[in-house]
């Protein structure tokens, strides 16, 4: 079987998701555990990211055996707000640090058999938003449910960059971003018709307010010259200080990586 979590795809299950007494087990196991394949015999292999996100969780100090323990691990989150768990990873090899952002596929570190295990695997878990661990299986090689579809990159900042945007930055799903029009026209006057507009408040825009502070400025939540040059120096475009295709493309693509 192929799963998303191994750097050599090919994948053997050892042990699957089961309630005490379900599948012939008398314990409960909240997750899968997986080795790698090479056609012949299981073997150890390099884990990687199944889907892009943020690490929560990481231990990197377990050497060995532990009773009722994950060994070494990594807990990702998702912009779908889902978790993902990889443990018992070997000591001296995990990859990544907490708060570290990581794209699908990034290697994670490699499966051994720290913490409470029988043998050199990877255990694999998925938990909802509230933590809830479900049956991990069918998304060995499938996205987690829920998952964001890549933007279309078009150049043209609509709702649904908006929207995207406010997700990850973590301000008010709605997809609006309030502007003042006079302003907004002298910026990009072909996207003005794009906006339903309204009477904008005196902090201006959460979303605004919170892309400056990633970018480091001065927070006072109004789209201007400054904060687009300093988004194009970010993006790495020519900071013209106009939200121009070019520079919305960049950010689709940049919002694109996040998911």
């Amino acid at each position: 079987m192929n799963s998303r979590v191994i750097k050599g795809k090919a994948t053997t299950m050892t042990q699957p998701f089961h309630n005490a007494g379900g599948k012939g087990y008398n314990y409960y196991h909240g997750g899968v555990d997986l080795t790698g394949f090479n056609g012949s015999y299981n073997i150890l292999d390099w884990i990687v990211a199944h889907t892009a996100g943020t690490v929560v969780g990481l231990r990197t100090d377990c050497t060995g055996y532990e009773n009722g323990s994950y060994g070494n691990y990594v807990l990702l989150q998702h912009s779908n707000k889902y978790y993902t768990m990889y443990a018992h990873l070997a000591y001296g090899h995990v990859k990544v640090k907490l708060g570290q952002t990581v794209k699908t596929g990034e290697t994670l570190g490699y499966m051994d058999n720290t913490g409470h295990s029988f043998g050199g695997h990877l255990h694999w878990e998925v938990r909802t938003p509230s933590g809830v661990k479900i049956d991990p299986e069918p998304y060995l090689d499938a996205d987690l449910p829920g998952m964001l579809k890549p933007l279309k990159v078009n150049g043209k900042w609509g709702k649904a960059v908006t929207k995207r945007a406010q997700r990850l930055f973590g301000t008010t799903i709605d997809g609006k971003v309030n502007r003042q029009k006079k302003e907004y026209k002298t910026i990009c006057p072909a996207a003005v018709n794009v906006w339903e507009w309204k009477k904008i408040p005196k902090k201006g825009s959460d979303l605004i307010v919170a892309i400056q502070k990633w970018l480091k400025i001065n927070q006072d939540g109004w789209i201007g010259p400054q904060t687009i040059k300093a988004l194009q120096k970010k993006l790495k475009v020519t900071q013209t200080g106009t939200l121009d295709k070019n520079t919305v493309k960049k950010f689709q693509k940049w919002l694109n990586k996040k998911i």
